[in-house]
């Protein structure tokens, strides 16, 4: 079996086996919850606060995800609420390039699978991160 690089998907593929679409990956994953629990809490405060001390510039940010893959995350509005509250208790600002709104995620094409974006996808979500910290700057 041969490997080679698949440019559209990010990833060194054996004889192209691997090479599911996003779309196609979307119909074989379970619903799950993500959370961010009193102990991931205590440690993003203390990171802050050392942050703070050291006068270090923070930001938070969530990545594109596959917008089909929304539904398959249970208490995704609860968790994205925890993250803007701790950012703006802590005056940081925070970008959010996980929704729908935002077009890479409405792109299957774009992805590897439902939460990596393949190398197409990262170079455009690069231009547009920096673009987005250019204004902060």
């Amino acid at each position: 079996s041969s490997s080679f690089l698949d440019t559209t998907k990010g990833t060194f593929l054996v004889d192209g086996s691997e090479a599911a679409s996003a779309e196609k990956s979307d119909k074989n994953q379970q619903f799950k919850y993500r959370y961010i629990d009193a102990k991931d809490m205590a440690y993003l405060e203390k990171i802050i606060s050392y942050c703070r001390s050291k006068n270090i510039r923070i930001l938070f940010y969530s990545a594109p995800e596959y917008s089909k893959s929304f539904a398959l995350q249970g208490n995704r509005d609860k968790l994205f609420k925890e993250i803007k509250h701790l950012a703006a208790k802590n005056s940081i600002t925070y970008y959010n390039f996980e929704t729908p709104s935002v077009n890479l995620c409405n792109d299957y094409t774009l992805f590897k699978d439902n939460t990596h974006l393949n190398i197409k996808g990262s170079l455009l979500f690069s231009k547009q991160f920096a673009d987005s910290l250019k204004q902060q700057l």
